[in-house]
């Protein structure tokens, strides 16, 4: 106080910073720039680790027979930088699409007079009607929710135009009635859990008079760990024989990498053809003891499901070994090594690095292939996870849950 007033304070404004003076439009850019940054860096480590992989001493869990597609009419090889006009092997962009957004990831399909009944990826198994009518066959959940407590219906067949077996991957082998729609669980019984018989993923099945066989894809990984499973190249897999009457069961095969879809064997009812997505092979299986032999080798794809016309084999390809992911994984060792850690700790998942590639083999009765259609697209179908051929067409679904139509393609006389 000063001559009994008061001090006068001046307060001066707080100057701000360069930073603070810079609008939405500046940071926004910073961010680019910083994400920019990030993938240039990835890219770059990810070029080096891919140049310098035989530097690491790591060895590869897997060796696939190179792609033999010699006696295919029209082959598209894109790895090989191959160029053909032909429509003919772009065939499967050019689909009908059914049931849009009716359906999720459509993994298996059967015939019911003029339904079909489908597995769906949001744990349902649903009839779907001509008129675009749906009917819920199986859903353990009222709303989606976790895989695990809702389940995920995959391989399924129809017995006598009457009876639908199918397989849960979480919860087991059902039979469902169709006049009456009562269910009845066949394996595991009682309170028994997959988890206590060291089976996990149950896959696929095919149905005899006498027996049902059916694969676990694998004794360590659940079915939303396909993709560290098929990363990890890890063989626990398996076939189980179930007796029809008594249910019991045996153990067939055991000691196959990711085995996937079964399907009788045309020439000689004594076998089953089964899948091996992780080896992109299918085998030949005797149902008696399980005597194993290599019924294809070299496909240009991973072996999902297979369906029979009779005559030969349609197998879906979840996917394409035409493309660099595929090539990384198998010759680059150490690079798939990263990816495998990358994926347990939810970093990137290798699989969806994949492009979403449609691809459907044939294969004839000796085990050679024939026929291929393509979708380098993605429109028509990818990911495809069966291909079943009925009334001259084929129906074709997908494993992946955007997957949201049915795609059918005219076959060709």
């Amino acid at each position: 106080m000063k001559n009994g007033r008061p001090k006068k304070v001046i307060l001066s404004a707080r100057i701000k910073s360069p930073h603070e003076t810079k609008g939405f439009g500046y940071h926004l850019c910073k961010a680019i720039k910083r994400t920019v940054l990030n993938v240039i860096i990835v890219f770059f480590l990810f070029a080096v680790l891919y140049y310098t992989d035989c530097f690491w001493m790591v060895e590869s869990p897997i060796t696939l027979t190179p792609i033999d597609i010699s006696r295919v009419k029209d082959p598209v090889m894109a790895k090989e930088g191959g160029k053909d006009s032909s429509r003919e092997n772009y065939e499967l962009m050019f689909v009908d699409h059914l049931y849009q957004g009716m359906v999720s990831g459509p993994e298996s399909f059967v015939f019911y007079g003029d339904n079909i009944i489908t597995t769906c990826a949001d744990g349902k198994v649903v009839m779907l009607g001509p008129n675009n009518e749906t009917r819920v066959l199986y859903s353990r959940c009222d709303k989606a929710g976790n895989e695990t407590e809702c389940g995920r219906p995959l391989g399924i067949e129809l017995e006598a135009n009457r009876t639908v077996f199918f397989l849960d991957s979480y919860h087991g082998l059902f039979r469902l009635d169709l006049d009456t729609l009562k269910q009845a669980k066949l394996f595991p019984l009682d309170q028994t859990s997959l988890e206590a018989l060291q089976i996990r993923f149950l896959n696929s099945l095919l149905v005899d008079p006498d027996f049902i066989y059916f694969s676990y894809s694998s004794a360590v990984y659940h079915r939303e760990q396909f993709a560290e499973s098929f990363i990890d190249a890890e063989c626990s897999g398996g076939v189980v024989k179930l007796n029809r009457k008594s249910l019991e069961y045996t153990i067939l095969v055991s000691g196959l990498c990711f085995p996937n879809g079964i399907e009788g064997d045309v020439k000689d009812s004594g076998y089953f053809i089964l899948s091996e997505i992780t080896t992109a092979r299918v085998l030949r299986v005797k149902k008696e003891d399980g005597v194993t032999s290599v019924f294809v080798d070299g496909l240009p794809g991973y072996p999902d499901n297979i369906r029979t016309d009779g005559k030969g084999y349609w197998i879906g390809f979840s996917a394409s070994r035409l493309n660099l992911v595929s090539e990384v994984l198998y010759d680059r060792p150490f690079v798939r090594l990263l990816l495998k850690y990358l994926l347990r700790y939810g970093i990137v998942n290798p699989v969806n690095l994949a492009p979403p590639y449609g691809l459907v083999g044939y294969v004839d009765s000796s085990g050679t292939l024939t026929k291929l259609l393509h979708d380098p697209t993605g429109h028509g179908a990818q990911k495809v996870s069966e291909a079943a051929p009925h009334k001259g067409h084929l129906y074709i679904g997908s494993y992946h849950p955007r997957f949201r139509w049915i795609s059918r393609y005219k076959l060709k006389e």
